[in-house]
């Protein structure tokens, strides 16, 4: 009898016992599977396929106060010989939210624009005489520019630009100087030790380092005691001010005046330590060399064997393309036919001191891919991008873009290729040239900005994002606006209203519509619709579409659907979509067309930069001229 109550009561108290180890273990389950489901739900919004990212990305264009330096592909090569050509315009933003576009015009003079969260312009900020911007970053301090000073020098019946000193120079955002500062430059080299810069061989960048300072870094030439002006590279040093940073000894400048001879695309990063230079050496050293700053620890992941007879010592058959960096590493990219059938992608991953292989990416019987660029996408992929030409020469260095295809892959940060090689939005127009640079957004949207768009006064950003989107589907039932109240149709104000569209003044635009413009109204063979889809002036195609502008209607056989699809107006496809009665057409059979600017016979005094910037709102400009010494 009490051993069997014993035993009834060692089962019951062992009951409460079991029930808490299953449920000790069952909290342990669920603490496992949250963040895995958390981390695949995240992944889950992330597209892994480079075609669908193509098939989202948007091209937003930007009417500018001025021209700018590049108008049309036709005659412009994807990359020199041993640069990257002409500073392409760079987008910049600040963490409060404002965007910065800053451009040359076509005269090489630097220019600084806000932007709104659409893109469109607010004001121009920065209008520089003779100073070209090379390179601008954003962060609390204001708008940080690296620029070359130039002279105008007439040789014969030719002009040509004598750029000979970089400045580093600093705005606030709303356009006030806050410092200039000289680093180092000179007209001509006369005498031993004159050094100035050097725009043919090199790229101007700026950055900030892991102490919160800023650092310059580019190629210089310098006349030595031997009676020849030689090139190599300049690292410099500034605080916040604008100060330049010294050495304890307090004589001596941060950073060096002199590294590898010969260099060509030098390009730094701070990889969050410290500063990572890669350039192209084709003499002392010869071949890819990767060094860091402060530590001065130099490696050449690739050795390029000395000129042979027929070669001059300046071929080097590799180019070092983009870097991308954090915590510690760096993913550096680069191009090279050494020892290979073509010019083939590669990478090299440095972690801390340490040097990765290189990592081919490509390896094609095609003659040039070159210049890549790379960007983080998402949390654990990185995101590859260059264009690629197929050939009959080997050595050929002087690509034309028009006969290039834009080509990506994604990759894991270990250089597993996740989604292999191929065209990026093939027939939708995408191009860069090898000077465009990625900016990334805090919301994982990427791109660059493309100065090709065939227009003087229009450049235009590509947008990218590695998410999902959600499109909206407009039924063919449902009106985009109200329907408008009819009114007499007035002639005049037709191309008032195509120029509206055609600079971005949408509010005006569909003012003017509303006034009578006629929504048919055609200009250079592209109806206000075109001018609209092609754009993307949203609210301007559903003001047009509320007036029964005609959906159809087309120009060399690209009607208004066709227009916003290949430039990647996904909104707009929405709209138009189940509006449009010709859906059959192939983007791939031509090129689209470009419409015609209809300010050039409107109003020719006109002055678009004070409808952008009201005179009174840029008190600051006339003393932004000239940076101080």
């Amino acid at each position: 009898m009490q051993n069997s109550e014993m035993k009834k009561s060692m089962n019951v108290s062992c009951i409460p016992r079991n029930i808490k180890i299953l449920k000790n273990i069952f909290l342990l389950f669920l603490c496992l599977l949250f963040p895995l489901t958390t981390y695949l739900f995240a992944e889950s919004d992330i597209i892994l396929d480079t075609g669908k990212i193509a098939e989202s990305t948007e091209r937003i264009s930007i009417k500018i106060p001025t021209d700018h330096s590049y108008l049309t592909t036709t005659s412009i090569s994807y990359t020199n010989a041993m640069s990257d050509g002409s500073p392409a315009p760079k987008l910049v933003y600040v963490k409060s939210g404002e965007y910065y576009l800053s451009y040359n015009d076509g005269g090489s003079n630097g220019k600084i624009v806000s932007l709104d969260s659409n893109f469109k312009i607010i004001k121009e900020l920065v209008s520089l005489k003779n100073f070209r911007i090379e390179d601008t970053i954003a962060d609390s301090n204001g708008l940080t520019v690296l620029l070359s000073a130039f002279e105008i020098e007439k040789k014969g019946n030719y002009e040509t630009k004598n750029f000979h000193t970089a400045y580093i120079n600093q705005y606030s955002t709303s356009g006030k100087l806050n410092f200039s500062t000289k680093i180092v430059g000179t007209k001509e080299y006369k005498n031993v030790g004159d050094q100035g810069i050097d725009t043919t061989f090199g790229t101007l960048t700026l950055t900030k380092t892991a102490d919160n300072n800023y650092a310059t870094y580019f190629s210089t030439y310098r006349k030595w005691d031997d009676g020849v002006t030689h090139q190599s590279e300049y690292l410099a040093l500034f605080d916040n001010a604008g100060k330049r940073i010294f050495k304890s000894d307090g004589k001596t400048p941060e950073g060096f005046t002199w590294n590898v001879s010969h260099s060509f695309r030098p390009r730094f990063i701070n990889d969050g330590k410290q500063l990572v230079m890669v350039t192209v050496g084709d003499a002392y050293p010869r071949g890819l060399v990767v060094d860091s700053f402060p530590s001065r620890k130099r490696e050449l992941p690739i050795v390029v064997p000395k000129a042979g007879a027929n070669e001059t010592y300046q071929y080097v058959p590799i180019s070092t393309g983009d870097l991308y960096a954090k915590d510690g590493t760096t993913w550096i990219t680069f191009d090279s036919n050494l020892n290979r059938s073509s010019y083939d992608i590669g990478l090299i991953i440095k972690v801390n001191d340490g040097l990765s292989e290189p990592i081919y990416l490509t390896s094609t019987t095609k003659q040039r891919e070159r210049i890549p660029r790379i960007v983080p996408y998402g949390k654990d992929h990185l995101f590859v991008m260059w264009m690629a030409e197929d050939g009959t020469e080997k050595d050929k260095w002087f690509p034309k873009i028009t006969k290039m295809n834009l080509e990506t892959c994604l990759i894991q940060k270990d250089g597993t290729i996740v989604s292999k090689p191929q065209s990026f939005g093939s027939g939708k127009g995408f191009t860069f040239r090898a000077a465009a640079r990625f900016f990334h957004l805090p919301d994982g949207r990427f791109g660059w900005v493309n100065d090709l768009t065939g227009l003087a006064d229009q450049l235009e950003i590509i947008l990218a994002s590695p998410f999902q989107k959600e499109t909206n589907v407009v039924s063919s039932n449902d009106s985009p606006t109200t329907q408008p109240t009819k009114v007499k149709i007035d002639p005049s104000l037709g191309k008032p209203m195509v120029a509206a569209i055609y600079e971005g003044r949408e509010e005006e635009a569909i003012s003017l519509l509303s006034q009578g413009a006629d929504p048919n109204t055609i200009y250079e063979g592209w109806s206000a619709l075109l001018y609209a889809a092609y754009f993307g002036r949203t609210d301007s195609v559903k003001a047009l579409i509320s007036h029964q502008a005609n959906i159809d209607f087309s120009v060399d056989g690209w009607n208004a659907l066709q227009l916003s699809e290949v430039r990647g107006h996904n909104q707009i496809v929405a709209l138009l979509q189940p509006l449009t009665k010709s859906l059959s057409r192939s983007l791939s059979l031509s090129k689209s067309p470009n419409p015609k600017n209809p300010l050039t016979s409107i109003g020719k005094n006109r002055s678009l930069r004070a409808e952008i910037e009201p005179a009174e709102l840029n008190q600051n400009l006339k003393n932004l001229g000239t940076p101080m010494n």
